[in-house]
């Protein structure tokens, strides 16, 4: 799948914007140290915008060689286990997370970056899966050598290989925003919902509808609910309204096949109403 990440958190019709231009997913940061890692209302927007999470980044300080040790593997680990803890507490992520942690000094060789991976996986619980973001040579590396680390990987520059978690390929600005993109090979989920559970907004019938008074007219929108479910229409019947013109937004019901409790999380079908006299 198609996602994003971006050095701070973005604000909720950015987010939207976002998955308006093809982006399903986004890849948060776990940083307790910089505003940009990520919260409880961050992972909730993301919902509320009908984007996935597919993993977290946990960025390293980078700088010298020296950082990268068992000590603070562990320290590392530690930190993204009690900020994942209570994202669990607050039912926003599922019961197992890939969590890369970060090269981004490029080390040479790939093997100074032994003893901090050692230093994770003495902490890493079941909760958290451990994997690293870097280079082709740090890929290659881990993928010989670190028998847990190296089944999850992201990876920038080099060749890609289709067997890593993540390939983080190209950057771009979308409305002024620019963010690094990445072709996601691992299912990722929906804060809050485990799956895809809040439908995502496609299309709608004509947005501005003419009518006489006291007509009745249909609407319809088309939300995709994922998996199984595929895209449905949803049809709204409405009267027309005695003022000109009205803005009127519709939400789609949290069971497809049934116009019953909508799900206001979503992005609705909005349109306008011109009505005429009789």
């Amino acid at each position: 799948m198609r996602a994003f990440d971006i050095g701070r958190r973005l604000g909720l019709d950015d987010l939207k914007m976002l998955r308006a231009n093809g982006f399903e997913a986004v890849l948060p940061y776990i940083d307790p140290f910089n505003e940009k890692g990520a919260d409880a209302q961050y992972l909730r927007d993301i919902a509320a915008a009908g984007l996935k999470v597919g993993g977290f980044f946990y960025e390293t300080i980078g700088g010298p060689a020296g950082y990268f040790t068992r000590n603070q593997g562990r320290q590392d680990a530690w930190q993204a286990e009690r900020i994942l803890e209570g994202f669990r507490r607050d039912g926003l992520v599922p019961d197992q997370v890939i969590v890369w942690y970060a090269d981004d000094t490029h080390l040479a060789p790939p093997s100074l970056f032994d003893e901090y991976a050692n230093g994770i996986e003495e902490i890493a619980s079941t909760h958290q899966i451990p994997g690293l973001y870097g280079w082709q040579d740090l890929r290659e590396w881990a993928v010989a050598n670190y028998p847990n680390m190296g089944k999850h990987i992201a990876q920038t520059y080099g060749q890609d290989d289709p067997g890593i978690d993540l390939w983080q390929h190209e950057q771009i600005t979308v409305a002024g925003i620019t963010v690094d993109v990445d072709e996601v090979r691992v299912p990722g989920w929906v804060p809050g919902g485990g799956s895809m559970t809040t439908p995502i907004y496609e299309g709608q019938s004509a947005p501005v509808v003419t009518a006489k008074k006291g007509e009745v007219v249909t609407v319809s929108g088309i939300w995709n609910y994922g998996g199984s479910i595929g895209s449905r229409a949803v049809a709204k019947k409405l009267v027309g309204y005695e003022v000109k013109q009205r803005t009127v937004e519709f939400y789609p019901p949290a069971d497809p096949d049934a116009d019953q409790t909508e799900v206001m999380s979503a992005e609705p079908a909005l349109f306008i109403f011109a009505v005429t006299d009789l």
